[in-house]
């Protein structure tokens, strides 16, 4: 049970909801618990004034900044929302407790709550208008206990008199969708020829349109924020309430959404503290703050402001109330699974570099997701690369990855120098390379583990228990994963002798390396020996094999293999076999069992094995 200040509850409930009339100096001293309100858009990046936009029509936004705090440096832990929601949610890295791919829904350990859980149990009103998304089993029981409602209609009016709440409000206006349909352009308040195309798009008239079209967006969700706070002041509310504006992860310009880039990570954070809780604010307020904050923040920010006690299994650090700590010197991100397409990434940044450390490096950043490619501007890029008509820049999108990337943000806004392999740099890349291998040694994420072992182990227990608790080899596997993304030359017998391993998921890793070594494996005569992969009991160490043949120009015919995983209980089997059919000749006996399992052919549906067969069946 959380230990709030019961008397400032008490004294809370008892008065009228403006709380300007307070009478005694010793209510003036003593103010009670303050209302806490989020303001939350999908999918945007900083596209505001107060950022320095020169384009952007924020006004709303803008004002928020004037009595409180814009933050320079502010960040989503993931570059999805799903992922990006659970670390908020729960005060944790997604990938810490297993729930880092994209719409997994794997089980939670039994000591977690969604933190306004505890602000109910304090005498809080909370409410959620409307979105969710926690990627989390048993998502709806976990709401129902934090949430008094959540809903379309849900709303802080709906509380006791005088009662101090927490309330969500999440605009939709900016997500990615609203780039699908094309507005006219004679109906956006920008004109495209205006816009300002960032090096790494092509200046075409379809990119043009949608940055005009996305500050289109932008413009309309201000015009509701201010609605919403022109509301909250007619209540007599605003003078009473600490008001948050964020954006749930970056985007939604292409290379922004599901990207560990700053477009696709950073993000507008605005915090406004009214004149009675400024002592909750560690800086001077109608200032930028170059303090480092991210989402896996925001559970011990809002349970501090508040003065309640924070959970010890919280992962980050409060930036308002009582005895703040300094700022961290480093911002912590990843990526695993988007949609249908399995990536593995993380990053850190502090406050003038980025690092990117890349697990998949064979595999080329634009990988096609059913739902990304139905922006214009994607398909346009994709047809000028493939008519060779894209500069260098613009054509790294669509190309493999470097194993590790680092930028300095303050000379490249927009990641497009990678420093990595240059010697003056040497120092900041070990540093940030050393940071990110603390960050995983403390918080020892579970995003290395192939997903349908994954989605094994989550059978029994939440994987948070399987894995932490018991004798799997977690950083073992990391050091793997480590060594085969590194793909060195030394580091050949290593990771051969890692193929044989008892464990599948190290065995994984070592196998996927071998797409490196293909003249080692030849010359060493173990190209027929390592073959015999095909035949290990877990199918997605097949699938794996497979793969690395095709690569090597070693593979055959994988029928067998593909029909057995199109036929597993398991989505994420079936989802690798799946893809794994995608680099094959196409089968007619195959086409027809996709046709069969597959029948509804949903461009909408959430079922990601569902999305690629889709795309399967329309090319054929």
């Amino acid at each position: 049970m959380i230990n709030l200040n019961k008397t400032n509850i008490s004294y809370f409930l008892i008065i009228n909801g403006s709380l300007a009339l307070a009478t005694s100096c010793a209510e003036k001293e003593t103010p009670p618990p303050p209302n806490i309100l989020w303001l939350v858009s999908e999918d945007n990046s900083p596209y505001m004034g107060v950022y320095g936009d020169t384009i952007a029509q924020t006004p709303n936004i803008d004002m928020l900044a004037q009595t409180g705090i814009v933050y320079n440096h502010a960040f989503a832990n993931a570059p999805v929302c799903a992922p990006a929601r659970n670390t908020i949610i729960t005060g944790m890295y997604a990938n810490s407790l297993g729930n880092h791919q994209m719409r997994s829904y794997y089980k939670t350990p039994d000591f977690l709550k969604y933190f306004p859980e505890y602000l109910r149990e304090a005498g809080y009103y909370t409410s959620n208008n409307q979105k969710m998304d926690y990627n989390t089993a048993a998502m709806d029981s976990l709401a129902a206990k934090a949430w008094n409602e959540s809903s379309n209609s849900a709303s802080y009016k709906n509380r006791e008199q005088g009662q101090p709440f927490f309330h969500v409000q999440n605009y939709t206006i900016t997500h990615e969708s609203s780039l699908f349909d094309s507005i006219p352009d004679e109906e956006l308040s920008f004109n495209p020829d205006e816009m300002v195309v960032y090096p790494y798009h092509p200046n075409t008239p379809d990119f043009r349109h949608d940055y005009a079209q996305y500050y289109h967006r932008i413009k309309q969700l201000d015009d509701q924020i201010g609605e919403f706070l022109d509301d909250l002041k007619q209540q007599g509310l605003y003078d009473s309430t600490i008001v948050f504006y964020y954006g749930d992860h970056g985007g939604v310009l292409p290379r922004g959404k599901r990207y560990l880039f700053e477009s696709g990570t950073r993000v507008p954070m605005i915090v406004h503290v009214p004149e009675m809780y400024r002592h909750l604010l560690p800086e001077a307020p109608g200032t930028h703050s170059d303090r480092i904050v991210s989402f896996v923040d925001l559970a011990p920010t809002i349970l501090n402001a508040v003065g309640a006690e924070i959970p010890a299994y919280m992962q980050g650090q409060p930036f308002l109330g009582e005895d703040v700590p300094e700022s961290p010197d480093h911002a912590f991100m990843f990526r695993g699974r988007m949609d249908e397409k399995y990536d593995l990434m993380h990053a850190a940044r502090n406050s003038q570099y980025r690092y990117i450390r890349n697990y998949y490096p064979e595999r080329v950043y634009g990988q096609f997701l059913n739902y990304l490619w139905r922006s214009r501007a994607v398909r346009d890029w994709e047809r000028l690369y493939k008519k060779g008509k894209l500069n260098e820049i613009q054509s790294v999108y669509w190309k493999t990855k470097p194993h590790e990337e680092l930028y300095d943000i303050v000379n490249d806004p927009h990641n497009i120098n990678n420093l990595a392999d240059d010697p003056e740099y040497g120092a900041v890349l070990a540093e940030l390379s050393a940071a990110t291998d603390g960050w995983l040694e403390e918080i020892k994420p579970m995003d290395v583990i192939p997903e349908p072992l994954m989605q094994r182990i989550n059978q029994n227990a939440p994987m948070f228990d399987s894995i932490k608790s018991g004798d799997f080899p977690l950083m073992k596997v990391h050091e793997v994963a480590r060594m085969s993304a590194r793909g060195a030359a030394d580091d050949f017998e290593t990771l051969y002798a890692y193929t044989k391993d008892a464990n599948p998921a190290i065995a994984f890793w070592a196998i996927k390396s071998m797409s490196i070594f293909g003249d080692q494996l030849l010359s060493a005569g173990l190209m027929e020996e390592f073959k015999s992969n095909l035949q290990h009991p877990e199918l997605f160490i097949q699938n794996m094999t497979a793969n690395v043949l095709i690569n090597l120009n070693e593979g055959q015919n994988f029928k067998q293999l593909i029909v057995k995983g199109i036929n597993s209980e398991y989505e994420f089997d079936r989802l690798e076999a799946l893809q794994l059919y995608s680099r094959q000749p196409r089968d007619g006996e195959i086409d027809a069992l996709i046709r069969e399992l597959f029948p509804e052919r949903r461009e909408d549906s959430w079922g990601y094995d569902q999305r690629i067969a889709t795309n399967l069946m329309e090319e054929n």
